[in-house]
């Protein structure tokens, strides 16, 4: 599988913002020209790396709608490192 290193580049900088789901990382590389199956393939070769890492996080407002989702954030975020 061949990877666009820019392409890498613009994923780890959406991921410097702020933490986020694969449907918001999907969406957002889909706005700035990356196709789907790229980001999936370079966000699971980024999470093989070692350079993102994700945590099930609780969603919702916690008295009607209690749902978990998986979050992607990048490995050695100092609020990564103490909130997982």
């Amino acid at each position: 599988m061949k990877y666009n290193d820019n392409n890498i580049k613009k994923i780890v900088k959406l991921l410097e913002k702020r933490n986020r789901f694969m449907e918001n990382i999907v969406w957002r590389c889909g706005k700035i020209g990356i196709e789907k199956e790229e980001t999936l393939n370079s966000m699971e070769l980024l999470v093989d790396l070692g350079v993102v890492d994700s945590k099930i996080v609780e969603l919702g407002d916690g008295w009607n709608t209690r749902e978990k989702g998986r979050e992607y954030f990048l490995m050695g975020k100092d609020e990564d490192l103490i909130n997982a």
